[in-house]
């Protein structure tokens, strides 16, 4: 067996069969390669992290989901219009650079909008 390691917070997330173990099983050509036998590694938040997992499931998350989409949208577009460095020095400055970001963002939206009703 493996000594033992741990992580920042003083936590040993791997668990794994003795050394004997896994020299007497015959799936272990199947199961690993390696000398000591399987290790499998658990993060700490482990349940927590599952919960989460199954609550995404449920039809209120895909709701919330769905209008986040919307948002990650506009986030993505004025990240590479350059919203992501500021340009000057100065918080109106600045202020005003995300402004106009959005302002372009809402102008391309509504000639979008605009060519699809109308063409």
């Amino acid at each position: 067996r493996q000594p033992p390691r741990t992580n920042c917070s003083g936590i040993d997330g791997r668990f794994g069969p003795e050394y004997a173990d896994c020299a007497a099983c015959p799936s272990r050509t199947e199961c690993t390669r390696a000398k000591v036998g399987r290790t499998i590694s658990v993060h700490p938040y482990e349940p927590e992290m599952a919960a989460e997992r199954k609550k995404q499931d449920t039809a209120e998350f895909k709701e919330f989901y769905a209008q986040r989409s919307d948002g990650e949208r506009v986030k993505g577009h004025m990240t590479r219009h350059g919203a992501r460095n500021a340009r000057h020095i100065g918080i109106f400055k600045v202020w005003c650079q995300e402004t106009l970001e959005a302002l372009n963002f809402n102008i391309k939206a509504f000639a979008r909008l605009s060519a699809a009703t109308t063409g």
